[in-house]
């Protein structure tokens, strides 16, 4: 039986994204563990992403990092492998864009993790770290 979902696909517009005519936002207050340690490319070799939110602004496509406030921006038109951090070199779409995200996440009033986890343990991250 055919599952009923809430919202439009947006498919056929993922394959040319300067087609998209609205700022899409994605949220997620959540760790994602690596599949391949050694071979994922998230930001660091044991989550394949850390909490974060990120907006597609027209070619732009922004990362907001809870954990250390880090941006990432990239140009989805020349780089849609994401592999050219621009946030450095183009600070004004940086924040411009994530200033549309903080807007976002204050009217649809995403959860934002803000406790520091008791069980973190910084010597057993970077022991596992450096094994990679």
């Amino acid at each position: 039986k055919a599952l009923t979902l809430d919202g439009v696909s947006l498919k056929n517009q993922f394959k040319v994204p300067s087609k998209i005519n609205r700022d899409l936002f994605f949220h997620f207050p959540i760790y994602l563990e690596a599949y391949n340690k050694l071979e994922d490319q998230g930001r660091d070799p044991l989550f394949r992403t850390r909490p974060g939110s990120v907006i597609i602004s027209g070619k732009w496509k922004l990362h907001h990092y809870f954990e250390d406030d880090g941006l990432e921006l990239y140009d989805l038109s020349q780089d849609i492998g994401e592999s050219n951090n621009l946030a450095e070199l183009k600070p004004d779409i940086s924040k411009k864009l994530l200033n549309k995200l903080n807007d976002w996440r204050e009217k649809s009033n995403a959860i934002i993790p803000n406790e520091i986890n008791k069980e973190y343990d910084n010597f057993f991250e970077k022991k596992l770290m450096n094994q990679n």
